[in-house]
């Protein structure tokens, strides 16, 4: 395998200038089976948010279930946290949204298990449904039975918080920003 440092190096760097390397890194490097010794590199390719390396990485597979072989762990679940949050919804590859949320969407597909591995504070919350404003079904659905998942829980704050958030998706009377900061979505 490649020196870590390297693929720092190149993957860390997302000019204009550089957006030749890391699109040839991909090339090369989707040729590797995903497992738990290099998940993150693949996630640093997604949080490039180069979208023609997203391309390539995701040609023939699907980016909502392309981390779902993998056990949950703190890490991968962190990884995807931090996509989303260092973008905004305008931002971001609708690739590396998809990919991101379906990590969370394997792992809390049973809430209460995430819940063990990682539990999800408030902002982690409106920073996963800051998405719902980019109008995809796909994604919306994702979002919708994310919400709801945490919602049935019961967990104090985020249960409150997500149910609210659904409740201003599906009333057209009520607004997102009314639970998501708008500076998070700039």
């Amino acid at each position: 395998m490649i020196d870590e440092s390297y693929i720092e190096k190149i993957l860390s760097d997302t000019s204009e200038g550089n957006k030749e390397n890391v699109i040839g890194f991909v090339k090369y490097f989707k040729t590797y089976p995903l497992n738990e010794n290099n998940f993150t590199v693949f996630q640093k390719i997604i949080d490039t948010n180069i979208n023609e390396a997203l391309e390539i990485l995701f040609k023939d597979r699907n980016p909502e279930t392309f981390f779902s072989t993998l056990k949950p762990n703190r890490k991968l679940i962190f990884n995807a946290l931090n996509t989303l949050i260092k973008y905004s919804p305008k931002k971001i590859s609708i690739l590396g949204v998809s990919s991101s949320l379906g990590i969370l969407q394997n792992v809390y597909k049973n809430a209460r298990n995430g819940l063990k591995i990682y539990m999800l504070s408030a902002s982690d919350i409106q920073h996963i449904a800051k998405y719902l404003l980019i109008d995809n079904d796909e994604i919306d659905k994702i979002i919708v039975e994310f919400l709801e998942a945490i919602w049935e829980i019961g967990v104090k704050d985020i249960s409150v918080l997500s149910k609210n958030i659904l409740n201003s998706y599906y009333d057209n009377k009520k607004n997102l920003t009314d639970f998501i900061p708008e500076n998070l979505l700039i």
